[in-house]
């Protein structure tokens, strides 16, 4: 059998051979900056030159996000449980709205699947991490107590009890204790980008079928301890130094009031803890087995990181990509197709503003009967001397710039264009004016409508059947696996009680993304041209 320090050296291996410190750290940096408008380190800005900044990332992940948002949450059964049988179809029902109810209710379900959906757009993969998660422990103070309330706060069996302090005064029992809740909570949270990492041979966006994974994430030594860790171990532990830290996180840090600080005190000091997700034979029976490896060091250091605990898990990470690269972990994100757009509309349009600048401030020929003094120094209404009884425009002349070409602008239509071929991003999605409205057939743009949208929902499908689908998944297993009480939601204006102890361990989840998600328009419309055709 391996011992656990077979098992730390192998994992540090691992993490040392597939650091991802080359292209795909420097790409999601770059999307990060492009998304900021900071092309500083990217397009060379003269002096004195326009150093205007397009948007376009931003301006697309923007856009297709309230699209994204509102096929997800505004549809009821966007993702449902797939019923085994005619028989099977209520229970599927009230599974898949109970696991909805986790996510939504017991979770930052809007937040999660904002950053789940922007984390993807912006820096290739989102990812849902799930676990269940005991109660940490709270302090609580109570006064004055007669002796049947404090044997009834000592006889709770929901929750677990340590006392602290006991003072018995005249008016009765003042007691202090720690309070630790029985009843585990299923979490629900999303991973950073920079966090998450799987082996270079990943080959499929499943991150569950990755033979090694990991996630790195700073942590207070407070924290590990409140979760059971041994406190010697975690105090003899460097501080966590900012070289440590990821390209991506730096970026993200866009406000000089968003730097590292140090804090003083040692339970508030960050720490680096790394699980890892290893396929491993730990017995030697030929079987590996999929084992949860936690680590913790001072810094991303991997050779100095140290051992806290083992133990057999699955992967918690379901993660989602808007374009698959087939037989490969990580695709194209949505700042990937635009950041070359990008360039070129903000090297065309600083082109444009230096042209205006030129022509608004006309260089001067000037020979030396002209006062050089006064024709640098610009001011409105401002004179300049001339030596001699002659015409001032034998000595000064003004140096025409040529405009920019008129047919230049025809590449504003092009970038356009591209744009909307990648992306699906174009007016027939942004909105239409009042024109387009009066001139143009209602059919004609519900179609050019319903093409321009149809990438958008490929996105759609594409992230619901990978990240979002999984996380249902997972929050289904641990609620059929974890001791937790029953669930109660309202469904159908009725609040009912599922018990998870029942349910199929194997249920199955299906995304439902452009069947049935028409406007209220367009199902309006659908059902007064069915009502004329049953009128005939």
């Amino acid at each position: 059998m391996l011992s656990d320090s077979e098992i730390r050296a192998i994992c540090v291996e691992e993490l040392s051979n597939n650091t991802d410190t080359g292209d795909l750290a420097s790409e999601r940096e770059k999307a990060l900056d492009y998304y900021h408008g900071d092309l500083s380190d990217y397009i060379e800005v003269s002096e004195g030159r326009s150093s205007i900044t397009t948007r376009d990332v931003l301006d697309t992940i923007e856009s297709i996000l309230p699209s994204l948002i509102k096929i997800f949450v505004e549809e009821e059964n966007a993702i449902c449980g797939q019923a085994v049988s005619m028989a099977d179809e209520p229970q599927a029902y009230l599974e898949a709205q109970a696991v909805r109810t986790v996510f939504f209710r017991d979770n930052d379900g809007f937040i999660n699947l904002y950053t789940y959906l922007k984390d993807a757009l912006l820096s290739k993969t989102g990812t849902f991490k799930t676990w269940t998660q005991e109660e940490g422990w709270e302090r609580e103070e109570y006064t004055d107590l007669d002796p049947v309330e404090y044997q009834k706060i000592l006889a709770d069996e929901t929750i677990e009890i340590e006392i602290e302090e006991q003072e018995q005064t005249d008016t009765g029992i003042n007691l202090t204790v720690l309070t630790k809740k029985k009843k585990p909570s299923i979490v629900v949270d999303v991973v950073a980008p920079e966090e998450i990492g799987v082996s270079s041979d990943a080959c499929s966006i499943d991150i569950k079928k990755s033979r090694f994974c990991w996630q790195t994430s700073p942590t207070t030594i407070g924290e590990l301890i409140l979760q059971g860790y041994d406190a010697d171990i975690l105090n003899d532990l460097p501080i966590n130094d900012e070289e440590g830290d990821r390209a991506e996180r730096l970026a993200r840090r866009t406000l000089s009031d968003e730097e590292e600080t140090s804090h003083a005190h040692k339970s508030m000091r960050t720490v680096w803890v790394t699980e890892c997700y290893p396929m491993i034979d730990r017995d030697e029976d030929g079987i590996p087995e999929r084992l949860k490896v936690t680590l913790v060091g001072g810094s991303t250091a991997y050779a100095n990181l140290k051992l806290l605990d083992i133990e057999e898990s699955r992967v918690p990470f379901s993660s989602g990509t808007p374009v698959i690269l087939t037989h490969k972990y990580y695709g194209y994100s949505i700042a990937d197709l635009v950041m070359d757009i990008m360039e070129m509309r903000t090297v065309f349009f600083r082109n444009v503003y230096d042209n205006m600048y030129l022509s608004n401030n006309v260089r001067m020929g000037a020979n030396e009967n002209v006062n050089l003094d006064d024709l640098l120094t610009v001011r409105p209404g401002g004179v300049v001397r001339t030596r001699g009884t002659d015409s001032p425009g034998n000595h000064l002349f003004p140096i025409q710039h040529p405009p920019v070409s008129s047919q230049s602008f025809g590449l504003l239509e092009v970038f356009d264009q591209m744009l909307k071929n990648r992306t699906g991003v174009g007016d027939e999605v942004a909105g239409l004016d009042s024109n387009s409205l009066a001139n143009i057939n209602t059919g004609v743009i519900a179609q050019a409508y319903s093409q321009a949208r149809m990438r958008i929902e490929l996105i759609a499908r594409i992230l619901g059947e990978t990240g979002l689908k999984q996380c249902f998944e997972d929050i289904h297993r641990e609620l059929h696996q974890s001791p937790c009480q029953l669930v109660q939601m309202k469904t159908n204006n009725l609040w009912v009680d599922v018990d998870p102890r029942i349910w199929r361990k194997d249920r199955k989840f299906e995304v439902k993304v452009g069947i049935g998600n028409q406007t209220k328009m367009e199902k309006k419309q659908s059902l007064i041209e069915t009502l004329s055709l049953q009128e005939k």
